[in-house]
C-alpha cells in the first residue's frame, strides 16, 4: 500500500478536498493516525490543502434557469472541463431524484 502522503497527493490530483475529507479518505484507506496528521500538516504547509480554496471552488455555482423543464441547473465550475482526459468524474447518469421534490418558490 503507498504511503499516506503518496496516496493525499493522488486523491488531490483528482479533486480538491477539504481537511475533513482527506482526512477520512485516508483513514478509510487504513492509513496510521499519525501518518495523516504528519500528512495534513506537510500538505498545508506547502499550500496543497487549503479549505478556503475549496470553499471558494464550492461558493463558485451558477444556476440557470430551464424553461422547458420548469427547472433550474445548478452548474459547479470544474479545473478540467467534464470528459477531458485525466477527469475523474464521468459518472453521466444524473441519479438526482430526490431533488424532484425539492419546492422553489417562483
Amino acid at each position: 500500500m503507498a504511503d499516506a502522503y503518496t496516496l493525499a497527493l493522488t486523491l488531490l490530483s483528482a479533486r480538491e478536498l477539504s481537511e475533513t475529507q482527506l482526512r477520512a479518505r485516508l483513514a478509510r484507506r487504513q492509513c496510521d493516525a499519525q501518518a495523516i496528521d504528519d500528512t495534513v500538516s506537510r500538505l498545508k504547509s506547502d499550500g496543497t490543502l487549503n479549505d478556503k480554496r475549496v470553499a471558494l471552488a464550492l461558493a463558485s455555482v451558477v444556476f440557470t434557469e430551464f424553461p422547458p423543464a420548469h427547472a433550474y441547473k445548478a452548474t459547479i465550475e470544474r479545473r478540467i472541463a467534464s470528459g477531458a482526459v485525466g477527469d475523474t468524474d464521468v459518472y453521466g447518469a444524473q441519479q438526482h431524484a430526490p431533488l424532484l421534490d425539492v419546492e422553489i418558490p417562483i
